[in-house]
C-alpha cells in the first residue's frame, strides 16, 4: 500500500484547520478585543500618532491583521475622529499595575469636561476641552477604555460594514494561523529527520483547542505565537 506524502498529510491538515476556523469566524460575534485591534491598526496603518492604543501589544500583529481594512472605504465618524484627537475619552482609567482611579487628577492644566452620549450606540464619554492634544500628560496610565470603544464606534458605529471588516481581519489571523503550522512541521522536520514526526507536530498544532480557539480571533497572541515558533 503506497502512503500518502508527508507534505499532502500536511496540506490536508492545514485545510481541515482553516476550513474549521472559518467556520467559527462566521458564526462567532465579536469579542471585547477584536475590534480596538483592528481599528487601531488601521488608523496605524494611515499614519496616526494616538495615546489610544498605547496599552495594545507592539503594534506589528495589529497592523497584519488590520491590512485588509487598507481596501475597503473604512470611514471614521465624527466620533471617531474626536477620539484620536483626544476630544473624547473615559472618566477613569488604569495604570500599568492594573489599578483603576478617576481622572481628574490626572487632567493637564486648564483641560474640562462635560459628559455627552455618543450615537448610535448611546455610550456615555467626556467631551473634553483641553489646552493639549490629549488631556493626560501621564503615560503611566493608559487610554484602553478608549480604544475599545473607539473600536466599537469605528466597526460598528454606523459608518461602516462591520462584518464585513471583522471577517477580513479574521481571515488575516487564520492565515498566521496557517502560517505557524507550517512553521511547526518544517521544524519539526528538521529537528526530527522523520517526516511522521513533523505531520504529527503538525497534527498537535492543528487540533489543539486553544489554537482553534484563538486562532481565528483578531488578536497578537497568534501573531506572538508565531513570532516566538520562529
Amino acid at each position: 500500500m503506497r502512503m500518502i506524502p508527508a507534505k499532502w498529510l500536511a496540506v490536508g491538515l492545514l485545510a481541515i484547520m482553516i476550513g474549521l476556523m472559518v467556520g467559527a469566524s462566521l458564526q462567532d460575534s465579536a469579542t471585547v478585543d477584536e475590534t480596538g485591534h483592528l481599528a487601531l491598526g488601521y488608523i496605524n496603518w494611515n499614519g496616526a500618532r494616538t495615546r489610544l492604543g498605547a496599552e495594545m501589544h507592539p503594534p506589528l500583529a495589529s497592523l497584519v491583521v488590520s491590512f485588509p481594512l487598507l481596501f475597503m472605504n473604512v470611514k471614521l465618524s465624527d466620533t471617531a475622529q474626536a477620539m484620536v484627537q483626544g476630544e473624547l475619552g473615559y472618566p477613569w482609567t488604569p495604570s500599568w499595575q492594573g489599578t483603576l482611579r478617576p481622572i481628574q487628577g490626572l487632567l493637564v492644566p486648564g483641560c474640562r469636561g462635560q459628559y455627552v452620549r455618543i450615537p448610535p450606540l448611546g455610550d456615555t464619554l467626556i467631551q473634553w476641552q483641553s489646552p493639549t492634544t490629549y488631556p493626560v500628560d501621564n503615560w503611566y496610565y493608559r487610554a484602553m477604555p478608549e480604544g475599545q470603544m473607539f473600536g466599537k464606534v469605528v466597526v460598528y458605529g454606523g459608518a461602516n460594514n462591520g462584518d464585513a471588516m471583522l471577517l477580513l481581519g479574521r481571515l488575516a489571523q487564520i492565515l498566521l494561523s496557517a502560517l505557524t503550522g507550517v512553521v511547526i512541521f518544517f521544524w519539526a522536520r528538521r529537528v526530527a529527520v522523520q517526516e511522521n514526526a513533523a505531520v504529527l507536530a503538525l497534527a498537535l498544532w492543528v487540533f489543539n483547542p486553544i489554537a482553534l480557539a484563538y486562532g481565528h480571533v483578531v488578536n497578537t497572541d497568534i501573531g506572538a505565537t508565531l513570532g516566538i515558533t520562529l
